[in-house]
């Protein structure tokens, strides 16, 4: 039985001589190179639109672990420089952040059902 290998390429998992033969997407150690996935979609109203680019962010965060959802924008598409954080990012205790939609009322929630939650500072 031939070794199993990524994507049809035909070379087996784990044979690092050949690792460069690889496509970037499957390297163990790619480079550093950063990216950004721009996504037209549509909401049934403008409000709404920040929940809509949550819950595609959301899935693509699940789908693909290793793409950084936290950093993701919405913008209305007639708006030029009318962009604006999905999620709040407001960082709290020990490092975290908050991973509630932008703009939200209440306390700040670190993401997951038994994520820290805290107050929002006073000013």
């Amino acid at each position: 039985m031939p070794p199993s290998s990524t994507n049809g390429t035909g070379i087996a998992l784990g044979d690092h001589k050949t690792a460069g033969a690889l496509p970037y997407r499957v390297r163990l150690n790619p480079p550093p190179y950063r990216f950004t996935l721009h996504v037209d979609f549509t909401a049934i109203d403008p409000n709404l639109a920040g929940a809509v680019a949550a819950t595609l962010v959301l899935g693509l965060g699940t789908l693909c672990p290793h793409v950084e959802t936290d950093s993701a924008f919405v913008s209305p598409v007639d708006v030029p420089g009318g962009s604006q954080p999905v999620f709040c990012g407001v960082p709290g205790p020990g490092g975290i952040t908050c991973e509630d939609l932008h703009g939200h009322p209440g306390l700040h929630a670190e993401a997951g059902v038994n994520g820290m939650r805290w107050e929002r500072p006073t000013t």
